[in-house]
Protein backbone atom coordinates (compact mmCIF):
# COMPACT_ATOMS: atom_id res chain seq x y z
CA UNK A 1 0.00 0.00 0.00
CA UNK A 2 1.22 3.48 -0.88
CA UNK A 3 0.10 6.43 1.26
CA UNK A 4 0.26 10.12 0.34
CA UNK A 5 0.12 12.71 3.13
CA UNK A 6 -1.43 16.07 2.24
CA UNK A 7 -0.64 19.09 4.42
CA UNK A 8 -2.13 22.53 3.74
CA UNK A 9 -0.23 25.41 5.33
CA UNK A 10 -0.69 29.15 5.55
CA UNK A 11 1.83 31.20 7.56
CA UNK A 12 2.72 28.12 9.59
CA UNK A 13 6.39 28.82 10.17
CA UNK A 14 5.97 28.30 13.91
CA UNK A 15 4.58 24.78 13.45
CA UNK A 16 5.37 23.27 10.07
CA UNK A 17 8.79 21.74 10.81
CA UNK A 18 7.49 19.89 13.85
CA UNK A 19 4.53 18.73 11.77
CA UNK A 20 6.83 17.44 9.01
CA UNK A 21 9.14 15.73 11.49
CA UNK A 22 6.18 13.75 12.83
CA UNK A 23 5.47 12.50 9.29
CA UNK A 24 9.12 11.65 8.61
CA UNK A 25 9.21 9.60 11.86
CA UNK A 26 6.37 7.25 10.85
CA UNK A 27 6.88 3.51 11.43
CA UNK A 28 5.05 3.01 8.12
CA UNK A 29 6.63 5.67 5.88
CA UNK A 30 4.46 7.67 3.51
CA UNK A 31 5.15 7.22 -0.19
CA UNK A 32 5.01 11.00 -0.61
CA UNK A 33 4.43 14.09 1.50
CA UNK A 34 2.63 16.88 -0.35
CA UNK A 35 2.65 20.31 1.29
CA UNK A 36 0.40 22.92 -0.29
CA UNK A 37 1.55 26.41 0.65
CA UNK A 38 -1.57 28.57 0.53
CA UNK A 39 0.20 31.85 -0.21
CA UNK A 40 2.22 32.14 3.01
CA UNK A 41 3.93 35.48 3.65
CA UNK A 42 6.10 34.36 6.61
CA UNK A 43 9.12 32.04 6.64
CA UNK A 44 7.08 28.98 5.60
CA UNK A 45 8.45 28.85 2.00
CA UNK A 46 12.03 28.83 3.29
CA UNK A 47 11.27 26.00 5.70
CA UNK A 48 9.66 23.99 2.92
CA UNK A 49 12.67 24.62 0.72
CA UNK A 50 14.96 23.18 3.42
CA UNK A 51 12.86 20.01 3.30
CA UNK A 52 12.58 19.85 -0.49
CA UNK A 53 14.33 16.49 -0.79
CA UNK A 54 11.63 14.85 1.35
CA UNK A 55 8.45 16.62 0.27
CA UNK A 56 6.57 17.81 -2.80
CA UNK A 57 5.76 21.48 -2.32
CA UNK A 58 2.91 23.14 -4.21
CA UNK A 59 2.45 26.89 -3.95
CA UNK A 60 -0.82 28.64 -4.70
CA UNK A 61 -2.35 32.07 -4.15
CA UNK A 62 -4.16 32.28 -0.81
CA UNK A 63 -7.46 30.49 -1.39
CA UNK A 64 -8.17 28.68 1.88
CA UNK A 65 -7.33 25.27 3.26
CA UNK A 66 -10.15 23.50 1.41
CA UNK A 67 -8.76 24.59 -1.94
CA UNK A 68 -5.28 23.61 -0.74
CA UNK A 69 -6.44 20.12 0.27
CA UNK A 70 -8.21 19.69 -3.06
CA UNK A 71 -4.98 20.59 -4.87
CA UNK A 72 -3.12 18.06 -2.75
CA UNK A 73 -5.67 15.37 -3.50
CA UNK A 74 -5.37 15.96 -7.24
CA UNK A 75 -1.58 15.79 -7.08
CA UNK A 76 -1.43 12.67 -4.87
CA UNK A 77 -0.40 9.32 -6.31
CA UNK A 78 -0.92 7.04 -3.31
CA UNK A 79 -3.59 4.38 -2.88
CA UNK A 80 -4.77 6.25 0.21
CA UNK A 81 -4.44 9.88 1.24
CA UNK A 82 -3.93 10.88 4.87
CA UNK A 83 -4.41 14.47 5.96
CA UNK A 84 -2.55 16.59 8.47
CA UNK A 85 -2.76 20.27 9.34
CA UNK A 86 0.43 22.26 9.77
CA UNK A 87 -0.07 22.82 13.50
CA UNK A 88 -0.86 19.15 14.30
CA UNK A 89 1.30 16.05 14.59
CA UNK A 90 1.14 12.34 13.83
CA UNK A 91 2.15 9.81 16.45
CA UNK A 92 4.78 7.33 15.19
CA UNK A 93 2.33 4.46 14.57
CA UNK A 94 -0.48 6.53 13.04
CA UNK A 95 -0.01 5.55 9.39
CA UNK A 96 0.93 1.98 10.34
CA UNK A 97 -2.34 1.38 12.18
CA UNK A 98 -4.42 3.10 9.50
CA UNK A 99 -2.71 1.06 6.78
CA UNK A 100 -3.34 -2.16 8.69
CA UNK A 101 -7.03 -1.38 9.06
CA UNK A 102 -7.35 -0.37 5.41
CA UNK A 103 -5.68 -3.56 4.18
CA UNK A 104 -7.83 -5.81 6.34
CA UNK A 105 -11.17 -4.10 5.71
CA UNK A 106 -10.82 -2.44 2.30
CA UNK A 107 -12.91 0.49 3.53
CA UNK A 108 -12.88 3.91 1.88
CA UNK A 109 -12.37 5.79 5.17
CA UNK A 110 -10.22 4.67 8.11
CA UNK A 111 -9.55 6.72 11.22
CA UNK A 112 -8.16 6.47 14.74
CA UNK A 113 -8.35 8.53 17.95
CA UNK A 114 -7.18 12.11 18.43
CA UNK A 115 -4.96 12.21 21.47
CA UNK A 116 -3.86 15.28 23.44
CA UNK A 117 -5.57 17.45 24.36
CA UNK A 118 -8.78 15.41 23.92
CA UNK A 119 -7.60 11.98 25.07
CA UNK A 120 -4.45 11.35 27.09
CA UNK A 121 -2.40 8.14 27.14
CA UNK A 122 -3.92 5.67 29.62
CA UNK A 123 -7.41 7.12 29.41
CA UNK A 124 -10.33 5.03 28.21
CA UNK A 125 -10.77 5.55 24.49
CA UNK A 126 -14.14 5.48 22.70
CA UNK A 127 -15.32 2.15 21.37
CA UNK A 128 -16.10 1.85 17.69
CA UNK A 129 -18.67 4.59 17.09
CA UNK A 130 -21.83 3.45 15.32
CA UNK A 131 -20.46 0.03 14.32
CA UNK A 132 -22.13 -1.01 11.09
CA UNK A 133 -24.10 2.25 10.86
CA UNK A 134 -21.90 4.74 9.04
CA UNK A 135 -24.96 6.94 8.41
CA UNK A 136 -24.95 7.88 12.10
CA UNK A 137 -21.79 9.89 11.47
CA UNK A 138 -24.10 12.38 9.73
CA UNK A 139 -25.51 13.31 13.14
CA UNK A 140 -22.28 13.39 15.11
CA UNK A 141 -19.12 13.13 13.03
CA UNK A 142 -16.16 11.67 14.90
CA UNK A 143 -13.92 11.80 11.85
CA UNK A 144 -11.56 14.73 11.35
CA UNK A 145 -9.04 15.22 8.57
CA UNK A 146 -6.15 14.95 11.03
CA UNK A 147 -7.05 11.41 12.14
CA UNK A 148 -8.39 10.00 8.87
CA UNK A 149 -7.21 8.41 5.65
CA UNK A 150 -9.30 7.98 2.47
CA UNK A 151 -9.06 5.80 -0.63
CA UNK A 152 -7.86 8.20 -3.30
CA UNK A 153 -9.35 6.53 -6.40
CA UNK A 154 -12.79 6.33 -4.80
CA UNK A 155 -12.72 10.04 -3.90
CA UNK A 156 -11.59 11.06 -7.41
CA UNK A 157 -14.08 8.81 -9.20
CA UNK A 158 -16.96 10.17 -7.11
CA UNK A 159 -15.72 13.77 -7.44
CA UNK A 160 -15.77 14.44 -3.70
CA UNK A 161 -14.05 17.69 -2.74
CA UNK A 162 -13.59 19.95 0.25
CA UNK A 163 -15.97 22.91 0.08
CA UNK A 164 -14.05 26.23 -0.27
CA UNK A 165 -17.12 28.11 0.98
CA UNK A 166 -16.86 26.55 4.44
CA UNK A 167 -14.44 28.08 6.93
CA UNK A 168 -15.37 25.56 9.65
CA UNK A 169 -16.43 21.88 9.50
CA UNK A 170 -15.33 21.54 5.88
CA UNK A 171 -13.77 18.23 6.92
CA UNK A 172 -17.05 16.93 8.35
CA UNK A 173 -18.89 17.93 5.17
CA UNK A 174 -16.26 16.11 3.09
CA UNK A 175 -16.74 12.85 4.99
CA UNK A 176 -20.54 13.26 4.99
CA UNK A 177 -20.45 13.46 1.20
CA UNK A 178 -18.43 10.25 1.12
CA UNK A 179 -20.88 8.51 3.46
CA UNK A 180 -23.89 9.56 1.37
CA UNK A 181 -22.01 8.21 -1.65
CA UNK A 182 -21.69 4.81 0.04
CA UNK A 183 -18.23 4.97 1.58
CA UNK A 184 -17.49 2.35 4.22
CA UNK A 185 -15.72 3.24 7.47
CA UNK A 186 -13.02 1.51 9.51
CA UNK A 187 -11.99 2.55 13.02
CA UNK A 188 -8.88 1.87 15.09
CA UNK A 189 -9.23 2.28 18.84
CA UNK A 190 -5.79 3.76 19.33
CA UNK A 191 -4.43 7.28 19.63
CA UNK A 192 -2.79 8.41 16.42
CA UNK A 193 -2.53 12.20 16.41
CA UNK A 194 -2.02 15.29 18.53
CA UNK A 195 -3.96 18.50 17.93
CA UNK A 196 -2.31 21.89 18.26
CA UNK A 197 -4.43 24.28 20.35
CA UNK A 198 -3.53 27.96 20.11
CA UNK A 199 -5.16 31.34 19.57
CA UNK A 200 -4.68 31.31 15.80
CA UNK A 201 -6.45 27.97 15.48
CA UNK A 202 -9.70 28.30 13.51
CA UNK A 203 -11.47 26.07 16.03
CA UNK A 204 -10.06 27.70 19.17
CA UNK A 205 -13.48 29.15 20.02
CA UNK A 206 -15.60 26.03 20.59
CA UNK A 207 -18.90 27.94 20.81
CA UNK A 208 -18.33 29.85 17.57
CA UNK A 209 -17.09 26.67 15.89
CA UNK A 210 -20.18 24.69 16.88
CA UNK A 211 -22.54 27.36 15.58
CA UNK A 212 -20.60 27.80 12.35
CA UNK A 213 -20.68 24.04 11.76
CA UNK A 214 -24.41 24.31 11.03
CA UNK A 215 -23.44 25.76 7.64
CA UNK A 216 -21.88 22.40 6.79
CA UNK A 217 -25.34 20.83 6.87
CA UNK A 218 -26.59 23.47 4.43
CA UNK A 219 -23.63 22.65 2.16
CA UNK A 220 -24.41 18.94 2.41
CA UNK A 221 -28.04 19.45 1.39
CA UNK A 222 -26.90 21.62 -1.52
CA UNK A 223 -24.54 18.82 -2.58
CA UNK A 224 -27.45 16.35 -2.56
CA UNK A 225 -29.70 18.71 -4.55
CA UNK A 226 -27.06 19.64 -7.11
CA UNK A 227 -26.30 16.00 -7.87
CA UNK A 228 -29.90 14.86 -7.75
CA UNK A 229 -29.04 12.16 -5.25
CA UNK A 230 -31.81 10.13 -3.62
CA UNK A 231 -31.71 10.66 0.14
CA UNK A 232 -33.07 7.72 2.11
CA UNK A 233 -35.31 8.59 5.10
CA UNK A 234 -32.71 7.24 7.54
CA UNK A 235 -30.10 9.62 6.06
CA UNK A 236 -32.49 12.55 6.18
CA UNK A 237 -33.24 11.80 9.83
CA UNK A 238 -29.54 11.66 10.71
CA UNK A 239 -29.02 15.08 9.11
CA UNK A 240 -31.92 16.49 11.13
CA UNK A 241 -30.46 14.94 14.29
CA UNK A 242 -27.11 16.49 13.38
CA UNK A 243 -28.57 19.96 13.22
CA UNK A 244 -30.19 19.39 16.58
CA UNK A 245 -26.92 18.10 17.98
CA UNK A 246 -25.15 21.32 17.04
CA UNK A 247 -27.86 23.46 18.64
CA UNK A 248 -27.69 21.44 21.87
CA UNK A 249 -23.88 21.49 22.00
CA UNK A 250 -23.83 25.23 21.37
CA UNK A 251 -26.12 25.76 24.36
CA UNK A 252 -24.05 23.44 26.56
CA UNK A 253 -20.76 25.09 25.61
CA UNK A 254 -22.25 28.53 26.26
CA UNK A 255 -23.27 27.30 29.70
CA UNK A 256 -19.77 25.96 30.35
CA UNK A 257 -18.24 29.35 29.46
CA UNK A 258 -20.72 31.35 31.58
CA UNK A 259 -19.65 32.83 34.87
CA UNK A 260 -21.26 31.66 38.12
CA UNK A 261 -23.71 34.57 38.21
CA UNK A 262 -25.18 33.73 34.80
CA UNK A 263 -25.46 29.94 34.81
CA UNK A 264 -29.03 29.85 36.08
CA UNK A 265 -30.31 31.70 33.05
CA UNK A 266 -29.50 28.54 31.07
CA UNK A 267 -31.96 26.38 33.01
CA UNK A 268 -34.96 27.27 30.86
CA UNK A 269 -33.25 26.65 27.47
CA UNK A 270 -31.84 23.34 28.71
CA UNK A 271 -35.25 22.24 29.96
CA UNK A 272 -36.75 23.13 26.58
CA UNK A 273 -34.12 21.05 24.78
CA UNK A 274 -34.53 18.17 27.20
CA UNK A 275 -38.27 18.00 26.63
CA UNK A 276 -38.42 19.11 22.98
CA UNK A 277 -40.46 17.01 20.55
CA UNK A 278 -38.12 17.83 17.65
CA UNK A 279 -35.69 15.11 16.54
CA UNK A 280 -33.24 14.72 19.41
CA UNK A 281 -31.04 11.74 20.16
CA UNK A 282 -31.34 10.20 23.64
CA UNK A 283 -27.70 11.07 24.29
CA UNK A 284 -28.46 14.78 23.75
CA UNK A 285 -31.29 14.63 26.26
CA UNK A 286 -28.97 12.94 28.75
CA UNK A 287 -26.38 15.67 28.21
CA UNK A 288 -28.96 18.35 28.93
CA UNK A 289 -30.03 16.52 32.09
CA UNK A 290 -26.44 16.18 33.27
CA UNK A 291 -25.81 19.88 32.56
CA UNK A 292 -28.81 20.76 34.71
CA UNK A 293 -27.26 18.68 37.50
CA UNK A 294 -24.05 20.62 36.94
CA UNK A 295 -25.88 23.91 37.45
CA UNK A 296 -27.07 22.62 40.82
CA UNK A 297 -23.59 21.32 41.71
CA UNK A 298 -21.10 23.75 40.08
CA UNK A 299 -18.07 21.72 41.17
CA UNK A 300 -19.15 18.97 38.78
CA UNK A 301 -18.80 21.18 35.71
CA UNK A 302 -15.07 21.62 36.31
CA UNK A 303 -14.40 17.90 36.56
CA UNK A 304 -12.74 16.36 33.49
CA UNK A 305 -14.75 13.18 33.96
CA UNK A 306 -18.03 15.10 34.14
CA UNK A 307 -17.05 17.19 31.09
CA UNK A 308 -16.41 13.95 29.22
CA UNK A 309 -19.93 12.76 30.07
CA UNK A 310 -21.60 16.01 29.01
CA UNK A 311 -19.53 16.92 25.93
CA UNK A 312 -17.83 13.70 24.89
CA UNK A 313 -14.39 15.24 25.52
CA UNK A 314 -12.66 17.41 28.09
CA UNK A 315 -13.52 21.01 27.17
CA UNK A 316 -11.00 22.50 29.59
CA UNK A 317 -8.13 20.63 27.96
CA UNK A 318 -9.12 21.80 24.50
CA UNK A 319 -9.04 25.51 25.33
CA UNK A 320 -6.40 27.61 23.57
CA UNK A 321 -2.98 27.84 25.17
CA UNK A 322 -0.06 30.08 24.25
CA UNK A 323 1.79 27.30 22.43
CA UNK A 324 0.90 24.08 20.69
CA UNK A 325 0.25 21.22 23.11
CA UNK A 326 3.61 19.69 23.95
CA UNK A 327 2.29 16.29 25.05
CA UNK A 328 4.33 13.48 23.56
CA UNK A 329 3.29 9.87 22.87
Amino acid sequence: MHISVVIPVYNGAAFIQRCLDSVFAQAFPAEEVIVVDDGSTDDTPNILDRNKTRIRAIRQANSGRSTARNAGLRAARGDYVAFLDADDQFWPDHLKQLAGAAESSGTEIVYDVIGPPFYLPGERLPRQPYAGRSDKHLACCRIWTVNAMVRRNWVIQNDIQFDPELAVAEDAAFFWKMIIGGARIGYIRRIGTTIGIHEANTTSDSIKTTRAALAAYDALEKFVRDRGLPLAPRLRRQIELGRRHKHVMSQLLTLHAANAADVRQHIRPLMAMLLAATPTRPIERCRCLLALCGIGLPCLMRSHRFERLVFGFSVSRSRPVEAVCEAKP
